[in-house]
């Protein structure tokens, strides 16, 4: 009888010892490539614009961040490309649902983005 190869799956204890960037869906593990100029300028672009936004408003409860690990639960860790966080953050990662989020979307990363 043939079988399927079966692809292990992981929590995030396991993808905290790891070494290299990855983000963690539904315990599956995802590596992550490098961002492309295009990319990065978009991004930086949008950081920039959004905090402006936030620090003209009088909005000082407010973080922009750029790819930060937001920890979901004990199977999915994922990183988003723009977050906004506000209230009093205390720890490395993301671990409340941000406030807002943008993800860059390109080719290579459309469908797991």
């Amino acid at each position: 009888m043939k079988r399927d190869l079966e692809v292990p799956r992981y929590t995030v204890a396991e993808y905290q010892k790891w070494e290299g960037d990855w983000e963690l869906i539904q315990g599956y593990p995802y590596a992550m490539s490098s961002a492309k100029m295009t990319h990065q300028t978009i991004g930086a672009n949008l950081v920039t614009a959004i905090h402006s936004s936030l620090k003209k408003n009088g909005c000082k409860d407010c973080k922009v961040v750029y790819e930060l690990d937001w920890i979901i639960d004990k199977e999915n860790v994922v990183r988003p490309d723009v977050v906004v966080l506000c209230g009093k953050i205390n720890t490395d990662f993301i671990r409340i649902p941000p406030d807002f989020i943008v993800e860059i979307f390109s080719e290579s990363t459309r469908f797991k983005d």
